[in-house]
């Protein structure tokens, strides 16, 4: 475990610091007064730094007097909240934040508040401080080691203290509380082992030295392994910019971990604490897995990646990999446009990730909401399409294919809503009826022809909807994929027959004589709970969190009732009351087409 040297910066106050500009503007000006003295004995303590900040982060001057041992006047401060460490000159006692809060947990300290013209008396007692010292030197060689960065942890891993240690290996860390000091060691080069006390590779591990009050205590002379790092950058391909959060892997020839490290977010990295020898990197984005994984340099495997050889005690630099992205879509495409025959319906590419240059190229689908597989339309190959006569009944929906030197993505646009033919002649006995707007709603959707065929010019409204009907209507909605089977023995000669068997493969009807169930009753009358269950099962609705109705309670439909009603489809039989369904009486054509028409808003919305 490595754990970075943390810099403070403070403002110390000994004398007059940071005083305004001649001419600037005048400020309400307050003091604070401090005693500083020893914990137990009540000694004055001379010679003291004190690190005022303001709460609000703003900037103010100050003056710093001793006034007599141990009593430090804080003069010319602006009026405000500020924080105030107190540290004494030659760490012979502890730093501390006001009140007895440690140096590393300044978030815990009091709040000082300096008021216009008044003075603040605080009384700080610090208790005194122990040292430790010794030496660095190299494992191998004895050389001495300068530079080395040596920090004081407690237990919890805050840290204590931190010095470097001089030209000849020597430091000293000074400044700690008495009791149990986690010392850990780390190279700013990294041509060192980072590494606790003892050679312990985590705090976790670490064997504390035991820090005396007043005492300075020799532990003797670290010595550290000489080790290598590696460093480079990460960029895309393309466009150059930095790869941020792209780990580089450090592996021996055997593919034996070795270290890691993460890229920054100018796409640099740096491995420390490797052996020295010959390694093979690794890039990998292992966090989003946007990029593609490949191995230095510009290679597939560990087989082929290139060999890098680092010598101990020094960076090898300059092991960069440009990395390639396969495309990717991260916003929806959308169709805008009138879903209707003849009107020009306009896509758009929307918003793709990736390598570049991309290439796109488009197709047209038609798609229902019950089969996954789609229809390509001949032809249709551009952002643009006119809807057409063949449509009607189907959701168009845009197929994107984007390709760059990595791969190839397909991704789908949202679906348009069902095309409905153009505006023609109603049925000729449909005017009346108050469901006259629903019936030409699904005949302009392609879910109705009429009932006299072959000139179709009527639509029967008050005609009771027969089973065989039922599965036509539903079919014509969903578009349910072809049959598996032939499931029913009495639908042959139907010209029902193949929906029928749609029905009974997408799982809406199971047969009419249960438990044989290998007749489906195609001329039987739908009843209204009967009609709910083809509904419910057909849109597949989910439960219902109210009864809605009082007259099917008895029905062993009222599941799929209620369902019917949760999802806006019915509203009941007995206006305005509306609290009967009916579920005995038969389902007429009329009434039939409102609901599929409820159907087919609820399947666009959803």
């Amino acid at each position: 475990m490595r754990r970075w040297p943390t810099t403070i910066l403070t403002l110390v106050l000994l004398s007059v610091i940071f005083v305004p500009a001649a001419g600037a503007t005048s400020h309400p000006v307050g003091a604070i007064t401090v005693t500083v003295t020893e914990d137990g004995t009540g000694t004055p303590i001379s010679n003291m730094l004190f690190s005022l900040e303001r709460v609000d982060g703003a900037f103010w001057s100050a003056t710093t007097t001793e006034t007599s041992p141990g009593v430090f006047a804080l003069t010319d401060l602006e009026t405000g909240d500020y924080y105030l460490r107190s540290i004494q000159i030659d760490n012979t006692h502890v730093a501390e934040w006001y009140n007895d809060v440690p140096s590393w947990d300044k978030p815990s300290a009091a709040i000082i508040t300096v008021t216009d013209a008044g003075n603040v008396p605080l009384s700080v007692s610090l208790e005194p401080a122990g040292a430790l010292f010794g030496k660095t030197e190299n494992e191998n060689t004895m050389a001495v080691i300068p530079g080395e960065i040596v920090t004081g942890y407690d237990s919890a891993g805050n840290e204590l203290g931190s010095t470097t240690a001089d030209g000849g290996g020597a430091w000293m860390l000074e400044g700690l509380p008495a009791g149990d000091v986690f010392l850990g060691f780390w190279h700013p080069t990294g041509a060192y082992k980072g590494e606790f006390w003892e050679d312990a590779t985590s705090l976790a591990d670490a064997t504390p030295v035991t820090v005396e009050a007043g005492n300075e205590l020799y532990v003797g002379t670290v010595k550290l392994e000489l080790v290598s790092s590696i460093s480079g950058t990460v960029t895309e391909a393309g466009t150059g910019l930095p790869a941020v959060d792209v780990s580089a892997i450090i592996y021996d020839e055997t593919g034996t971990w070795l270290g890691s490290g993460m890229t920054n977010g100018f796409g640099q990295y740096t491995v420390f604490d490797l052996p020295p020898g010959n390694v093979k990197v690794q890039f990998l984005d292992g966090a989003i897995e946007y990029f593609e994984t490949e191995w230095y340099d510009d290679q597939p495997d560990l087989a082929s990646a290139t060999v890098v050889s680092l010598p101990g005690g020094v960076n090898t630099p300059n092991i960069d990999a440009v990395l390639s992205a396969s495309p990717g879509n991260y916003t929806l495409m959308t169709i805008s446009g009138t879903p209707r025959v003849g009107e020009v319906l306009t896509a758009n590419t929307g918003m793709w990730s990736g390598t570049l240059p991309i290439s796109y190229s488009y197709q047209w689908l038609r798609c229902t909401f019950a089969d996954p597989d789609c229809l390509e339309i001949g032809g249709a190959t551009v952002l643009t399409y006119t809807a057409v006569a063949a449509d009607v009944g189907f959701r168009l929906v845009l197929e994107v294919t984007a390709t760059n030197v990595v791969a190839t993505t397909i991704a789908l646009s949202g679906a348009t809503g069902v095309i409905l033919d153009v505006a023609g002649t109603p049925f000729a006995d449909t005017a009346a009826s108050v469901h006259a707007s629903a019936i030409e709603t699904i005949r302009t959707a392609g879910i109705t022809r009429g009932c006299n065929p072959p000139a179709n010019t009527e639509f029967c409204p008050d005609g009771n909807v027969t089973r065989g009907q039922m599965a036509a209507f539903l079919n014509r909605l969903m578009g349910f994929p072809a049959p598996d089977r032939d499931y029913f023995t009495d639908d042959d000669g139907s010209i029902f027959e193949a929906d029928i068997n749609r029905l009974a493969t997408a799982g809406v009807t199971s047969g009419c004589n249960p438990p044989t169930n290998d007749n489906f009753c195609p001329d039987d009358n739908v009843t209204r709970a009967q009609m709910a269950a083809f509904l419910s099962r057909t849109l597949s609705l989910p439960s219902a969190g109210s009864d809605y109705f009082t007259d099917d309670a008895a029905s062993i439909f009222e599941n799929d009732i209620n369902r019917l009603a949760a999802a806006g489809i019915t509203t009941g039989c007995n206006p305005p009351t509306n609290d009967n369904y009916c579920p005995d009486d038969l389902v007429t054509r009329a009434q039939m087409a409102t609901f599929l028409t409820r159907a087919l808003a609820y399947l666009s919305s959803s």
